[in-house]
Protein backbone atom coordinates (compact mmCIF):
# COMPACT_ATOMS: atom_id res chain seq x y z
CA UNK A 1 0.00 0.00 0.00
CA UNK A 2 1.00 3.42 -0.85
CA UNK A 3 1.59 6.52 1.29
CA UNK A 4 -0.85 9.32 0.53
CA UNK A 5 0.54 12.46 -0.47
CA UNK A 6 -0.59 15.17 1.41
CA UNK A 7 -3.17 18.18 -0.18
CA UNK A 8 -0.46 20.66 0.77
CA UNK A 9 2.08 18.96 -1.53
CA UNK A 10 2.18 21.48 -4.44
CA UNK A 11 2.62 24.59 -1.82
CA UNK A 12 5.54 22.54 -0.35
CA UNK A 13 7.10 22.11 -3.67
CA UNK A 14 7.32 25.65 -4.14
CA UNK A 15 8.85 26.18 -0.93
CA UNK A 16 5.93 27.29 1.22
CA UNK A 17 5.72 26.18 5.15
CA UNK A 18 1.80 25.24 4.75
CA UNK A 19 0.71 22.56 7.61
CA UNK A 20 -2.63 21.17 8.48
CA UNK A 21 -2.56 21.25 12.45
CA UNK A 22 -4.22 18.59 14.74
CA UNK A 23 -7.58 17.89 13.00
CA UNK A 24 -7.50 20.35 10.48
CA UNK A 25 -6.49 18.10 7.87
CA UNK A 26 -8.90 15.14 8.45
CA UNK A 27 -11.69 18.57 8.06
CA UNK A 28 -10.24 20.17 4.77
CA UNK A 29 -9.57 17.45 3.48
CA UNK A 30 -12.36 15.00 4.41
CA UNK A 31 -15.42 17.66 4.32
CA UNK A 32 -14.06 20.63 2.11
CA UNK A 33 -11.93 18.63 -0.58
CA UNK A 34 -12.57 21.35 -3.07
CA UNK A 35 -11.80 24.26 -1.59
CA UNK A 36 -9.10 23.04 -0.18
CA UNK A 37 -7.54 21.89 -4.04
CA UNK A 38 -8.44 25.43 -5.03
CA UNK A 39 -6.83 27.24 -2.43
CA UNK A 40 -3.71 25.45 -3.21
CA UNK A 41 -3.76 26.17 -6.73
CA UNK A 42 -4.30 29.53 -5.80
CA UNK A 43 -1.79 29.51 -3.10
CA UNK A 44 0.72 27.89 -5.95
CA UNK A 45 0.15 30.27 -8.59
CA UNK A 46 1.01 33.07 -6.49
CA UNK A 47 4.26 35.49 -7.17
CA UNK A 48 5.61 38.06 -5.31
CA UNK A 49 8.36 39.93 -7.21
CA UNK A 50 10.80 41.38 -5.33
CA UNK A 51 10.18 45.14 -6.72
CA UNK A 52 6.53 44.74 -5.48
CA UNK A 53 7.41 44.23 -1.86
CA UNK A 54 10.40 47.29 -2.41
CA UNK A 55 8.02 49.42 -3.83
CA UNK A 56 4.77 48.93 -2.13
CA UNK A 57 2.82 51.37 0.05
CA UNK A 58 -0.16 53.17 0.13
CA UNK A 59 -3.14 51.35 -0.24
CA UNK A 60 -3.16 47.89 -1.23
CA UNK A 61 -0.52 46.08 -3.50
CA UNK A 62 -0.67 44.43 -6.81
CA UNK A 63 -0.17 41.44 -5.13
CA UNK A 64 -3.30 42.03 -2.67
CA UNK A 65 -5.38 42.70 -5.85
CA UNK A 66 -4.47 39.48 -7.36
CA UNK A 67 -4.94 37.49 -4.60
CA UNK A 68 -8.87 38.24 -4.48
CA UNK A 69 -9.02 38.45 -8.28
CA UNK A 70 -7.60 34.95 -8.66
CA UNK A 71 -10.06 33.29 -6.63
CA UNK A 72 -12.88 35.21 -7.90
CA UNK A 73 -11.60 33.52 -11.26
CA UNK A 74 -12.10 30.37 -9.90
CA UNK A 75 -15.68 30.92 -8.86
CA UNK A 76 -14.23 30.77 -5.15
CA UNK A 77 -17.36 31.48 -2.67
CA UNK A 78 -14.03 31.97 0.20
Amino acid sequence: MGVSQSPLQPLLDKGFDARLLSHAGAIAAGDFPGALAEIVEVLAAVELPITEIIGSGGGETRFTQRLPDRMEQQGSVL
